[in-house]
């Protein structure tokens, strides 16, 4: 039987790195190392989020999305499993503990400086009940804060998109870029 040693001694930087998940040493994780790190977060790397993967259960332990009611807009080519928005967490966010470096290094003081670093022009796309066609567009850092609703609980979105017919395209159809009014 081989003993497996990481070949960089072990650095606390690479959370893939056999040296770094099991940190005998417990080093703390700087902001530095986090904000690397954090681009390649989503929901699903949350303990909120459900573990199941079951869109269509009743509750959700997600604290932002319903995943009812409100749902992030899936990309073209990929299916929605709740981890698809990389890079987008939410201020509730607490690793899972199957990212074992993250959990035991975890510091909720982090999120600050990922809401620091925001831009404010940034937008992610939600849809509502489940309508993929029609695609909301609500700053990244009001869903960072919880702030995406308005106080009836509708979406607080920027633009829409949407495609319509149009015999003028080569495809049948043009996409529309609607912006929200009440936000002007």
């Amino acid at each position: 039987m081989y003993k497996i040693q990481c070949p960089y001694k072990p650095c606390g930087t690479n959370s893939n790195c056999l040296g770094c998940i099991f940190d005998p040493e417990e080093r703390p994780i700087n902001n530095e190392m986090f904000m690397d790190m954090c681009c390649h977060l989503g929901c699903g790397d949350c303990k909120h989020c459900n573990p199941k993967g079951d869109m269509d259960s009743v509750e959700s332990p997600c604290k932002r999305l319903d995943h009812k009611h409100y749902q992030f807009a899936v990309p073209w080519f990929k299916s929605y499993d709740c981890s698809q928005q990389n890079g987008i967490i939410c201020k509730d966010f607490e690793p899972n503990e199957w990212n074992l470096w993250l959990f035991r290094h975890w510091n909720p003081a982090y999120l600050d400086e990922i809401c620091d670093r925001m831009n404010d022009d940034k937008c992610i796309g939600l849809c509502i009940d489940k309508d993929q066609s029609v695609r909301y567009y609500i700053r990244q850092k009001d869903f960072f804060n919880n702030t995406f609703k308005n106080k009836d609980g509708s979406l607080k979105w920027i633009y829409k998109m949407y495609y319509k017919r149009s015999k003028e395209s080569a495809i049948g159809y043009k996409l529309i870029k609607e912006y929200n009014k009440e936000m002007e």
